[in-house]
């Protein structure tokens, strides 16, 4: 079910641009703390004049089997619409 509700959300919203995107850009990026920043990304997807910004919410891990993986702690566009999960990459 949880799958399911993040593939509906990337295929039927300003996220489908991230989907097979062909150019990103950081905007900025701001150190909250030690491990953790957020950073503006500039997005332009696969089908004409599909572009996004989002707001990325980066955090590190400490200890554990994910210790030192950055993991996205949330994403946001800036109409507001926001996802939040704990994506590692």
């Amino acid at each position: 079910a949880e799958f399911e509700r993040f593939r509906r959300i990337f295929h039927h919203s300003t996220y489908r641009v991230l989907l097979g995107h062909k150019e990103r850009e950081i905007l900025s990026r701001l150190w909250v703390e030690e491990n953790q920043f957020k950073q503006r990304v500039w997005v332009r997807g696969a089908r004409p004049e599909e572009e996004e910004i989002f707001q990325f919410t980066m955090v590190q891990r400490v200890g554990g089997s994910w210790d030192g993986y950055w993991l996205t702690e949330s994403l946001t566009n800036d109409d507001g619409d926001a996802f939040s999960g704990g994506v590692a990459y």
